[in-house]
């Protein structure tokens, strides 16, 4: 009897110093407010119904990812609660699509910290530049990134887009000719999405990548990174790293990893080393890296090396994908 009470008294134990742990790390404030957060997207009307384990996610082809989102999303009768609706990943994964202007303006002015869940896909290569980082890192940041948004770094890149669409537009005219008939097509989603690219090389970093007219390895390393990380955030099955680090997806998107770091760091010790000794090219105007490396706080204080491949990287990522 003794020892049957004893084994009780055990577990008991066992059990009340599981529950404590779980107190500490926090297991039940994040319960209750991850039920919480469930709750009130379930109020939130869809678009179209989902797949009870999947949810929309059927429509997230890898070939054709975003047009079959967009395709669900783009009819203007689409039931929305205040310009909000919402899509589902799986039973317990639920996302907001925030369309109304009011609302998208009361977010962008909002102090609340950003939600780590989808940005943690992007933190391996972007790392805690502006769009993942918050608090004093962030406002830090932001305050010596400041200059390089100015109207007149801006005007500046007028001859880029110009020379970037001309490289397009002849493009475009030497495909039509080469086809034959009427009626034939020229795709231009590919061809916009690497003008965008080009474009944004040149203002980032003075980088002339000629990613519209031949392949090269950083281009193509960012644009898989992109892409890998569309379909991952809409397949809530590769969304555990240690299960999407060892799809076949996740190995290509660490090795592009790789590879763009690589060739940034380079970049960037190149002009580094060029700005030490003044060897700038007369013709060269200043952008986004000039700024990153100059940029000095009160103290004399500067950003890190990481801090500096972190904001391009940043900005290849947002100014490609908006």
């Amino acid at each position: 009897m003794s020892l049957v009470c004893a084994n009780m008294l055990s577990q008991v134990i066992a059990a009340v110093g599981f529950v404590v742990i779980l107190a500490k790390l926090g297991a039940f404030e994040w319960l209750y407010k991850r039920l919480r957060c469930i709750y009130y997207m379930r109020k939130l009307p869809m678009a179209t119904p989902p797949l009870w384990f999947t949810g929309h996610t059927y429509y997230a082809l890898p070939e054709n990812v975003t047009k079959s989102i967009m395709d669900v999303y783009s009819d203007p009768n689409r039931p929305t609660l205040g310009g909000i609706g919402r899509m589902d990943m799986a039973p317990f994964v639920h996302f907001a699509n925030v369309e109304s202007p009011e609302t998208v303006g009361a977010i962008l002015r909002s102090s609340e910290p950003k939600n780590p869940y989808i940005y943690s896909f992007l933190l391996p290569w972007i790392g805690e530049g502006l769009l993942i980082s918050n608090g004093k890192k962030w406002a830090r940041n932001r305050r010596l990134l400041t200059p390089a948004f100015h109207f007149d770094v801006l005007n500046g890149y007028a001859d880029v887009y110009s020379s970037a669409v001309e490289i397009l537009a002849q493009k475009w005219l030497d495909a039509v000719e080469a086809l034959d008939g009427a009626s034939a097509r020229v795709p231009v989603s590919a061809d916009v999405t690497l003008l965008t690219l080009d474009v944004i090389l040149r203002c980032a970093m003075s980088y002339h990548s000629d990613c519209q007219t031949r392949p090269n390895d950083y281009t193509d390393a960012v644009m898989t990174l992109i892409t890998t990380t569309q379909v991952r955030g809409l397949n809530v099955l590769h969304h555990p790293d240690f299960v999407y680090h060892r799809t076949d997806a996740g190995k290509k998107s660490r090795a592009a990893c790789a590879t763009a770091h690589s060739y940034a760091e380079d970049i960037i010790s190149q002009r580094k080393q060029e700005l030490a000794e003044g060897r700038t090219d007369s013709n060269h105007s200043t952008d986004f890296l000039d700024i990153l490396l100059t940029a000095r706080d009160t103290d004399g204080a500067g950003l890190s090396d990481e801090d500096i491949r972190n904001e391009v990287d940043t900005f290849l990522f947002e100014g490609h994908d908006n």
